[in-house]
């Protein structure tokens, strides 16, 4: 539970810090706050789309 909280802590603080960024809060909540258990086709697919995104986001 103790590494949940600080990873959460440290995705706010990114989130708070850039709110010009908006897909971080979105996969955050996606990947971590959601019970949801992916296939591994599923966790490919969303992988590569925020892959993509993330590159992009760096320039």
């Amino acid at each position: 539970m103790t590494l949940y909280i600080t990873i959460r802590v440290v995705l706010d603080y990114e989130a708070q810090g850039h709110p010009e960024n908006e897909v971080l809060p979105k996969v955050a909540h996606l990947l971590i706050d959601e019970e949801t258990n992916f296939s591994e086709e599923e966790y490919l697919k969303i992988k590569q789309a925020i892959d993509a995104v993330a590159a992009e986001a760096s320039g």
